[in-house]
């Protein structure tokens, strides 16, 4: 990249033109500062370019980090055009609520709006609900407080907590579970920051499983159920 503002005592630019000359006013003298008008503007495209490169870099490390591989190119546009309205509608901080059967499309759904908003330079995270209650655990014998790890999940843009649900239908989660699903949650509402939820079960199963006060704040999600053959079976 060429340096625009090279000190060089030289008073011809790299290109063979003069220089540009600057003002110091504290040395009160005029100094060789910058390269010609040309080569300036070439050297700020160059890093305009540089820049740009870098943000793309930065968006795909994100997506490689949060989103499974088989999920890398997902878009919004695999689905259908009345799923995609009801997203592109929602009110901004709304909730959403996938369920359905095994292989219906829910991870690809919340994966695609991840990766949205991953490109739109938002702060998205995906993760199942299992390796969530392991973090929060693993955090009671290492040097990563309970704090420092509800934070990551708190404090970014959108968060997708995949496969809700560690007991069979019917079965009441642990209070564990309940309590750590139930503070993430509280925790990304009063802060208006949406939350993307999975499961294979009913809203009504869930709400079962987890209570009352986490049942209460499932209502305010926009929740809607994919339907379909199993995707990951041959047709």
């Amino acid at each position: 990249m060429i340096d625009t503002i090279s000190k060089s005592p030289d008073e011809m630019c790299r290109c063979g033109k003069p220089r540009l000359k600057t003002f110091v006013k504290w040395a009160n003298r005029w100094i060789h500062s910058k390269w010609c008008e040309e080569c300036e503007k070439k050297a700020i495209e160059h890093s305009e370019l540089a820049e740009e490169e870098e943000r793309k870099n930065v968006i795909r490390r994100a997506i490689i980090r949060e989103i499974e591989p088989i999920y890398y190119k997902s878009s919004l546009k695999d689905f259908n055009e009345q799923i995609v309205e009801i997203l592109n509608k929602k009110p901004e901080g709304k909730s959403v609520f996938i369920w359905g059967s095994t292989g219906t499309g829910k991870s690809h759904l919340a994966s695609a709006m991840v990766k949205q908003a991953l490109v739109a330079g938002l702060k998205a995270k995906m993760i199942r609900f299992k390796d969530m209650l392991l973090a929060v655990r693993a955090s009671y014998d290492s040097k990563h407080t309970e704090e420092a790890v509800y934070r990551k999940f708190i404090n970014c843009d959108l968060l997708s907590i995949e496969d809700v649900g560690t007991v069979k239908s019917g079965n009441r989660e642990s209070d564990f579970s309940q309590d750590t699903l139930l503070t993430v949650i509280d925790a990304r509402l009063q802060r208006y920051k949406p939350t993307i939820i999975t499961t294979n079960l009913s809203p009504e199963a869930v709400w079962d499983s987890f209570g009352d006060r986490l049942g209460s704040r499932f209502s305010t999600f926009l929740t809607f159920k994919l339907e379909g053959r199993d995707r990951r079976l041959p047709e």
